[in-house]
């Protein structure tokens, strides 16, 4: 697989984790296959996908041979270091589930 694909399916996943916490205030279609495509896509697929290609831009980066200035790379990251600080510090403050107690 040509690493240029990864980085646009990263890409893709990525969106689909902004829809998905966006989903979390707003809940939209619950309880349709499109719910649970962009949950899945978005929550579980997209921190994977973003841990390998951030990495492999970061080796990159530091090797020299590319510059980190593409749109799609920037983005990636920037939604990288956003799943970073919601993983590891609001996964109490903001469950996964739509339970308010």
């Amino acid at each position: 697989m040509n690493f240029s694909v990864l980085n646009k399916l990263a890409f893709i996943a990525n969106l689909a984790f902004i829809l998905a916490l966006m989903m979390r205030f707003f809940p939209v279609a619950q309880g349709t296959r499109v719910e649970s495509m962009i949950l899945v896509t978005g929550l579980v697929i997209s921190p994977l996908v973003n841990l390998v290609v951030n990495f492999y831009n970061a080796f990159l980066f530091f090797k020299g041979t590319r510059p980190f200035s593409h749109f799609v790379q920037v983005f990636n990251a920037s939604v990288f270091g956003c799943q970073i600080i919601i993983y590891l510090f609001f996964s109490g403050w903001l469950p996964l589930n739509n339970i308010i107690s």
